[in-house]
């Protein structure tokens, strides 16, 4: 997808931070807790009211992550391309917001606690370049094993090509450029697949535990949680909607991930219903 407003991005980038930085200091409270001391109050816990939001969520979700398949499938919506692709850089936006302010500070104030008994204080970041140097091992090693396979695939039909009665050099030569050309663009779809897919298995796994937090959450601030939430799920399924077109062609599989992201947050809701009972 192409940016025509490299500045546009950069300050809806900047936008976002702070609104996802507000947004969700605004759901949590800030006390002195002994160790072993649990949080919360269990007696405003409203099982009916989690099983509400897990819906309201979804359906967020959903809406958001189907608003860049729709829009790149319906005429009536493909003229407004440019209006979605300043969408689309807020979604990704709120996505990198999420890791840098919402994610990894807290991280880092979490495991520096007291109770925890840890002497060195850079823990939270190792984990975090672990994680990034695991996820780009993991696409690597992913890229190059598929890339053999689909080379081995291509051999096979140029052998079989090949095989067939004698033809003219500029034939051959022709029917061999084809290939090497059919190959590169089998690897660069091959890639774009697998970071497609890499991404959008992160942001799964973030919103299940997005979710469980939501299901256990209780108090006067749940209502203003939710509403961050849905302002969080929204953009970060444009992201994901964003991200699927690039990597997939066929409707089904682009429905498919956006149902199976729609998903995610609720099924980490129930999860934390079933612990908070």
């Amino acid at each position: 997808m192409v940016f025509y407003y490299p500045i546009s991005v950069l300050l809806l980038f900047v936008l976002t931070t702070f609104v996802i930085g507000h947004s969700h200091e605004g759901g949590e409270e800030h006390h002195q807790h002994e160790c072993g001391e649990i949080e919360g109050d269990p007696s405003t816990y409203n099982t009916n009211i989690h099983i509400s939001a897990a819906f309201i969520v979804c359906v967020v979700s959903l809406v958001g992550s189907l608003l860049p398949i729709l829009s790149s499938r319906m005429a009536c919506l493909q003229g407004e391309n440019k209006a979605m692709e300043i969408l689309c850089s807020f979604g990704f936006g709120v996505v990198i917001a999420t890791a840098f302010v919402h994610m990894i500070p807290p991280a880092i104030s979490k495991l520096n606690n007291e109770c925890l008994g840890l002497e060195y204080s850079g823990l939270a970041m190792i984990i975090v370049l672990a994680t990034i140097y695991m996820m780009q091992l993991l696409e690597t090693e992913l890229v190059i094993v598929l890339s053999k396979y689909t080379s081995s695939k291509q051999n096979q039909l140029e052998q079989g090509t090949l095989s067939t009665p004698a033809r003219s050099p500029d034939v051959l030569n022709s029917h061999s450029h084809g290939v090497a050309m059919l190959q590169e663009d089998s690897e660069a779809a091959l890639r774009q697949k697998i970071s497609a897919m890499i991404f959008e298995g992160g942001v799964a796994i973030h919103s299940i535990i997005i979710g469980v937090e939501l299901g256990v959450a209780s108090g006067d601030d749940f209502t203003t949680t939710v509403i961050a939430i849905c302002f969080h799920q929204f953009f970060e399924g444009v992201a994901v909607g964003s991200s699927a077109i690039t990597a997939f062609s066929s409707l089904k599989s682009l429905a498919l991930t956006a149902i199976v992201y729609a998903l995610t947050t609720p099924l980490g809701v129930v999860i934390g219903i079933l612990i908070s009972g």
